[in-house]
């Protein structure tokens, strides 16, 4: 593959796609590649889509729905962009549409349409005024993306045979020069300059946390946009508060009488503390979000009287810290922020602030002090934060094992984890009424706005929906009686076998096909995770162990047969 080739947008075209639909997409190639730099959601390009919309409606042939799929897609950040956040959502969703999917779920297993769906996902909230909800879906989105685009990289590279440190001198060519590099980069743009609308509408000119974000930036820990937090959230609004305040008794028997500062975790793995207050470490270890975090320390230190003691300050905002004082009240504050907590309840805060903690108490208060992931930072994002990090952290050779811990902790619990943070962190609803009240006009403009054939076309794009629903419903009929149909043909089928190959009961072989069965259960689960790396790893594993089945039941027929034979032999005699 030619480093500079710029691919034409209409080579490749079905022959049924009219002249005129090939001449908009050549014109589409020559805005989003021209050397202005107008870039992939120029306006003009986005105009030539609605044209090019228009051409491809009505078609039924084989290819149409992809073709239209693709244009709605890249349509609707358009109108994301613009500001028109109810038309882009109506974008993603008709993208969505076209694609006559089962379910949305069935979309998010596959990384060239889970985007869609997060990005229809990003632009429903958004129109909702839940910019902390918008701001996940997008970030999730953009991960993806950036994955995607790294990999682009690695592959021109090694076909241009381009060492690894000469890489980042080729990438200014990619994105004058090749499609596939200016269309993934003009995704990653148009999902940062969202973001940082986001995170503007949280903020506005918040010099503090303009000053955090800049810190945090050029750090290895990084700054997360659009991540919703306050000083003090209720502790309501962390399950982490929760799961460590159900604990509070067992840790107050065994740590209470701390007398300095010590570590129970670092980076998620075990340090000093665990061997000195074991059930403490036991405890904390259990709470997912904490156990699995690669920032900073979870810790225990020790709050003196008349003393102020500082809590450690974040290396990446895309923590929460929680606060348990185990023998006395302790005050924390924040600025002109301040909140009491007594011995064995918590505290959830933004340490990403410089918080002190006192104590009124004449003795010495040994505290919890946990930092663990932030609710709405999403497992896609941190297995590729950790991923990121561990070789510089030294977790290289923990990686796999916390990068799968988050993806099951993920499955298990984390839209339960965000759900909570969203209803009683008052910060989110307090952006929402704002939003929504500063919004109110400017929204009933937005959608008010005339765009071509729109009542057409929300007469046409309702007909489809009902004829969607339609079909899927005949769809998820014929799919169940086809699954019985074949759940019905297994079992005849395991049944000819043990009678046609009786070795095949060798326990061995069970064994074996337990095995099989357990680590393609192990890629599926890494497809719905979005983890397309562990499962073309697991792909490997299932090969291999495809062989060893083989090898199994070879070996179980060769003794099987040599039994038989002996059988013979001795009843021969």
């Amino acid at each position: 593959a030619a480093l500079g080739a710029a691919q034409d947008g209409t080579q490749g075209l079905p022959s049924w796609v009219s002249g005129k639909a090939k001449d908009l997409w050549g014109e589409l190639d020559k805005v989003i590649m021209a050397e202005s730099g107008k870039g992939l959601f120029d306006p003009e390009a986005c105009e030539i889509r609605v044209s090019l919309l228009k051409e491809l409606t009505g078609h039924g042939e084989r290819e149409a729905p992809l073709l239209r799929t693709n244009v709605l897609n890249e349509m609707g950040y358009c109108d994301l962009l613009s500001g028109n956040i109810g038309v882009a959502a109506k974008r993603f969703d008709s993208a969505i549409g076209e694609m006559n999917a089962p379910s949305e779920e069935s979309l998010m297993q596959n990384m060239q349409t889970a985007p869609i769906v997060l990005m229809k996902q990003a632009a429903a909230a958004l129109k909702g005024h839940k910019v902390g909800e918008a701001a996940v879906a997008l970030r999730r989105s953009r991960t993806i993306y950036e994955r995607e685009f790294k990999k682009f990289v690695k592959m021109v590279a090694k076909q241009n045979n381009i060492p690894d440190e000469q890489v980042p001198q080729i990438m200014g060519q990619l994105q004058k020069t090749n499609k596939m590099a200016v269309t993934l980069i003009g995704l990653l743009q148009a999902s940062d300059k969202t973001l940082e609308t986001i995170e503007k509408s949280i903020w506005g000119g918040d010099k503090p946390r303009k000053a955090l974000a800049s810190r945090l930036s050029a750090s290895p820990g990084g700054y997360i946009q659009g991540l919703v937090m306050e000083t003090f959230p209720s502790p309501d609004s962390s399950t982490v508060a929760e799961a460590l305040k159900s604990k509070a008794d067992e840790i107050a028997e065994e740590a209470g009488s701390a007398e300095k500062r010590i570590a129970i975790l670092k980076r998620g793995v075990e340090a000093a503390g665990c061997e000195k207050f074991p059930t403490t470490c036991s405890a904390i270890k259990g709470i997912d979000d904490a156990a699995t975090n690669v920032f900073g320390e979870s810790l225990i230190l020790v709050v003196k009287p008349k003393k102020k003691q500082a809590l450690d300050t974040c290396e990446s905002n895309s923590n929460i810290g929680v606060v348990m004082p185990l023998t006395g009240a302790i005050k924390l504050t924040s600025g002109d922020h301040t909140t009491e907590v007594a011995a064995k309840e918590t505290a959830v805060v933004d340490f990403c602030q410089g918080i002190t903690a006192t104590t009124a108490s004449e003795e010495a208060v040994p505290v919890v002090f946990i930092q663990a992931w932030h609710p709405d930072v999403a497992a896609l994002e941190r297995t590729t934060i950790i991923r990121d990090r561990a070789e510089g952290w030294g977790l290289k050779e923990q990686e796999k094992a916390i990068t799968k811990a988050v993806n099951t902790a993920a499955k298990k619990s984390w839209d339960k984890t965000a759900k909570v943070w969203r209803q009683h962190c008052a910060k989110h609803e307090e952006l929402r009424e704002a939003l929504a009240n500063a919004g109110a006009e400017a929204k009933q403009a937005a959608e008010e706005k005339p765009v071509a054939d729109e009542a057409e076309e929300q007469a046409r794009e309702e007909e489809k929906r009902q004829a969607l629903e339609e079909r899927r419903k005949a769809q998820e009929a014929k799919k169940q009686r086809e699954m019985d149909r074949r759940e019905r043909q297994k079992q005849v089928r395991e049944m000819e076998e043990q009678a046609r190959d009786p070795w095949l009961a060798d326990e061995t072989v069970k064994a074996e096909k337990a095995t099989l069965e357990s680590l393609k259960q192990q890629r599926r689960d890494a497809n719905a995770a979005l983890e397309f790396d562990e499962a073309s790893r697991l792909t490997k594993e299932v090969n291999k162990q495809e062989r060893v089945v083989e090898k199994a039941i070879k070996k179980a027929r060769k003794a099987y047969r040599k039994a038989q034979k002996a059988a013979k032999a001795e009843g021969g005699a």
